[in-house]
């Protein structure tokens, strides 16, 4: 099995949706259930915490390897000794099993490919440690508040600011690719907490929100354009601005891997920013990146992508992109060879369908075209750029070499040894780690961050 398929079954696994009660006639599934996933090169564990409530069984389940905890079930339903989960993926994602003695032998399905897996029962599993979130007393204020974005959607965030008397640099805090939470919580870490509790200590006003649709926030995320999340950055940027407890001239933004993105096309559409720090950011747009991966790898699978994403870029604004990505597919698969489409494992149609979801939301086609670094040069703010050097998920060093020739003097661009892309200390870099690692952030990042914003805005006032 390829290990962009695995990637791909990996991702699918820690999206969470709604939770549904099913009918059921019986209580015995009730607990907790161990199933390990095998994915050819690489098993995954996923454990089921089943719920019984009168007639009606819900619940939850865990995929402890991803530090994906808790993600609620869409239904669970028996008849007799079969047992039903659908769960909160891609897909149409279930399990469908038969009790056999003390263990359940059934079947792992999602978009026409299918699993064997056996389920026992299992002590619940613990997540890992996260030594470095903040637990309290806090040594700062904390302040809920809600604002406005651009196109009337209400979001809702948090404020840490220092106890001493202001007015306070402040920085928004913006997350990768969504949707997030206001801690930028995946796989059980929380980065921007993390930050916010570093760069709040060191003197700073921090906001960080919840993106359109999550949590606290009103609206919904996956229909949003990048102008409309761009206009949701700019809109916390400017309630910082007016905080009463912020100096209104000195706001910027921290953004974090396609964060960055949004966050120039904020800069360009709104100069929303008075100095920006991006980590582990693209700095060309993403169809460059694809399509120096196709030169470079003989991987179908990265062909497909790069075809499939060719396809969108050719559309109108508002066009629906599924016929044009499928057909896109289609003619790609077909002139493969027997040899090459075995890197697919028999599994083309699952990666297609991934790949028309994935291409087909409009910030997917923002991300394949919009270019960062014009928007840089035209706001003239300061700018710290920091990347990993064993980052698995862009190009570091071409990100990083691109950026400084586009923005000379503007720009201080470091690459940090043995980092990944979430700027954790790192063995290989791949993303099977990041869940595994306890580190969140390594405080040498965070440090760096700190003394640039503290030169930065004191070189500001100066002025």
């Amino acid at each position: 099995m390829t290990t962009a398929y695995r990637m791909t079954i990996a991702m699918i696994l820690v999206l969470g949706t709604t939770g549904l009660l099913a009918e059921s006639s019986t209580e015995w599934p009730a607990g907790d259930w161990r199933g390990v996933l095998d994915l050819g090169e690489r098993q995954l564990e996923i454990v089921y915490h089943l719920e019984a409530g009168g007639s009606t069984l819900g619940g939850s389940m865990d995929v402890p390897a991803q530090g994906a905890m808790g993600l609620p079930l869409r239904s669970v339903s028996v008849d007799g000794e079969r047992l039903v989960i659908e769960m909160p993926m891609g897909g149409d994602a279930r399990f469908a099993g038969s009790l056999s003695g003390d263990t359940v032998k059934g079947t792992f399905a999602q978009a026409g490919q299918s699993f064997p897996m056996t389920l026992e029962r299992a002590d619940e599993p613990q997540p890992p440690a996260r030594p470095q979130e903040p637990d309290g007393p806090l040594p700062y204020r904390v302040e809920e508040v809600l604002f406005e974005s651009l196109d009337g959607i209400q979001l809702a965030g948090t404020l840490t600011r220092p106890y001493s008397t202001g007015p306070f640099p402040g920085v928004v805090l913006v997350a990768g690719a969504g949707p997030h939470d206001r801690d930028g919580t995946f796989m059980n870490h929380r980065p921007l907490l993390v930050l916010a509790d570093h760069l709040t200590r060191a003197g700073f006003a921090v906001l960080r929100f919840d993106e359109r649709g999550v949590g606290e926030s009103e609206g919904e995320f996956a229909p949003a354009t990048a102008n409309q999340l761009a206009g949701d950055i700019a809109s916390a940027v400017q309630t910082l601005r007016e905080h009463e407890s912020v100096e209104g001239e000195q706001v910027g933004m921290i953004a974090h891997s396609e964060g960055g993105r949004i966050g120039a096309l904020a800069l360009a559409a709104r100069g929303a920013s008075d100095f920006v720090v991006l980590l582990g950011a693209p700095a060309r747009p993403g169809v460059d990146a694809l399509r120096a991966q196709t030169a470079q790898s003989p991987n179908p699978i990265v062909g497909l992508q790069a075809a499939m994403a060719e396809a969108v870029l050719e559309l109108d604004a508002g066009t629906d992109a599924e016929p044009a990505l499928r057909r896109a597919g289609e003619e790609m698969l077909a002139g493969l060879g027997a040899a090459q489409r075995k890197a697919f494992g028999g599994r083309e149609e699952m990666v297609v369908n991934q790949l028309v979801q994935a291409l087909g939301q409009p910030q997917a086609r923002f991300s394949l075209s919009f270019d960062p670094r014009p928007a840089m040069r035209q706001a003239s703010v300061p700018v710290l750029a920091l990347y990993g050097d064993k980052d698995r998920q862009i190009d570091a060093a071409g990100a990083a070499r691109a950026l400084q020739a586009a923005l000379g003097e503007q720009a201080t661009v470091q690459t940090l040894t043995g980092l990944n892309h979430f700027f954790q200390t790192a063995g290989t870099g791949a993303p099977s780690e990041y869940a595994t690692i306890e580190q969140t952030i390594e405080p040498e990042v965070m440090d760096i961050i700190a003394a640039w914003l503290e030169s930065t805005t004191a070189g500001n006032r100066d002025r």
